[in-house]
């Protein structure tokens, strides 16, 4: 079985089923095969036995360069068709990376570690061009807030189109400084990482003297897309012992409850912390109540031109003179949103509104300070009325490791000699094969309505062979694929475990 790509901790005993039951033996190695046997079927015909319709062949051995592998072993009685259940691998501790928040290396459950390393191993960006600086502070930004990604890649996919869909769920949103990429909070934050309830501050103030006449365009976000909505998200509860049971978090201000307008959210791939699910719905309702139009203009360039960048906060003011002769101020606060210079060198900007208060505060920061999960833990209700295991649940052991290393280019150990049996089907003596190389003050959202346990998952899902390979929790059921994406930077499968 792969568990994943590079080095990642060692898998206890308890820590292994197959379907809902902990069986079987196994040995976990790393840049090489595990187990010492050789793949390959050995079908013996025998009077009164009806011959299970199993794989006639194996694969070959493969030199497993890079990638965790774990040879699992299992014996069946007669007629059992149990060999066909899928096994089940809890990874504790998955991927090792340095890690952004301590500079230590070990594994991590962390978005912004996980966005350094897709970054390193597509081999598409040079590491002068990794913005490690803002990286850094985003990963002190998550930790600080709780907001962990526990997930388990598995297909290959669009980095760009993974951290655009992905990045607002952990309050981040990517940052491309002078080529270089990184990522940066959504929300103020002070000086330990903490989202900041105090007034904001903005970079630079836009008014006439700068705002070329006629430039300025601005678009409504359309009401029905401010109406009341109640948030719901998805998130998995996932113990350390067991499998894990999909809940939901209903988030919202009280007006939102009694509208009868619901906005879903699946977050289960990645969030295993009720506080995530209820703050990154918090987000997105404050965003939806209380920005209500975006903007643009043009400057000529100016000394802002060194010391802006996309998402951050500025201030434009200017005197709007209506048809009947009157004239208003025209005064927000906005996130700068994309920096555009154009051929005639002037330099556009497009920004959302930034809501505040008579103070000063951000209205979206508020909201999320303000949500709180509920804390309902249903783990005792997960696993009962199985009783099939042969381990231990509290056997915290690691197998001793048992690998066997396979030359690229075709060489390794060879197969032993089949044992002497009256005849055998498939193929009995498989070869190696060559390595191919290398926003006025809102009142507090509701706190979130707890939901009983009631989408259990079903891990017993029937396949030759798989592992559940993790970026930290266990995955005990099939997560749906994403639609192929031809890009340059592309995700590479992987796992990675909490510290």
């Amino acid at each position: 079985l792969i568990l994943g790509d590079g080095p990642m901790g060692s898998v206890q005993v308890r820590d292994v089923f197959q379907c809902t039951c902990r069986v079987g033996s196994f040995t976990q190695t790393y840049n090489r095969r595990a187990g010492d046997w050789d793949p390959g079927n050995f079908l013996v015909e025998r009077e009164g036995y009806t011959l299970q319709n199993v794989p006639d062949y194996c694969g070959s051995k493969g030199t497993c360069e890079g990638l965790s592998t774990m040879s699992y072993e299992n014996t069946y009685p007669d007629g059992s068709g149990d060999w066909a259940l899928q096994v089940q691998i809890f990874i504790r501790e998955g991927r090792t990376v340095t890690r952004l928040a301590d500079d230590t290396s070990g594994p991590s459950s962390n978005f912004a570690d996980l966005f350094k390393l897709a970054m390193e191993v597509s081999a598409k960006l040079p590491a002068d061009m990794i913005d490690t600086a803002r990286l850094q502070t985003a990963a002190l930004f998550l930790d600080a807030n709780q907001l962990y990604c526990d997930i388990n890649l598995k297909e290959v996919g669009s980095l760009d189109d993974f951290i655009s869909a992905n990045a607002p769920y952990f309050l981040v949103r990517e940052t491309r400084v002078n080529g270089k990429r990184g990522l940066r909070p959504l929300l103020p934050i002070d000086d330990a990482y903490a989202i900041s309830t105090d007034p904001v501050p903005w970079e630079f103030e836009f008014n006439e003297d700068f705002i070329i006449p006629g430039s300025v365009q601005i678009d409504f976000t359309p009401l029905e897309q401010r109406k009341p909505k109640l948030m719901l998200a998805m998130w998995r509860q996932q113990p350390g012992d067991t499998f894990g049971i999909i809940r939901t978090a209903e988030v919202g201000y009280a007006v939102d409850r009694s509208s009868g307008n619901v906005e879903q959210h699946d977050m289960s791939l990645f969030c295993t912390h009720e506080l995530h699910a209820v703050r990154a719905m918090a987000y997105r309702r404050a965003r939806q109540k209380w920005s209500t139009h975006t903007i643009s203009w043009s400057c000529r360039p100016e000394v802002y031109n060194r010391i802006l960048e996309e998402g951050d906060i500025v201030r434009v003011t200017y005197e709007r003179n209506a048809n009947d002769g009157s004239t208003t101020t025209h005064d927000y606060l906005y996130e700068l949103d994309q920096i555009e210079k154009t051929s005639t060198g002037e330099i556009v900007f497009q920004a959302t509104h930034f809501p505040v208060d008579a103070a000063g505060r951000s209205l979206v920061a508020l909201t999320v300070a303000q949500a709180t999960a509920q804390g309902y833990d249903y783990s005792d209700d997960i696993r009962t009325g199985i009783d099939c295991d042969d381990n231990s649940s509290t056997d915290t052991s690691v197998p001793a490791e048992v690998s066997q290393s396979v030359r690229s280019g075709g060489g390794g150990s060879p197969n032993p000699p089949l044992p002497s049996v009256p005849s055998s089907t498939g193929d009995p003596d498989p070869q190696p094969e060559p390595s191919p190389g290398g926003y006025p003050p809102p009142s507090p959202p509701p706190a979130p309505i707890p939901t009983p346990p009631d989408d259990p998952v079903d891990p017993c899902e029937p396949i030759w062979a798989r592992s559940a390979a993790r970026w930290a929790k266990l995955l005990p059921h099939a997560q749906p694929e994403p639609p192929p994406l031809a890009r340059s930077q592309r995700i590479i499968p992987m796992a990675i475990g909490p510290a």
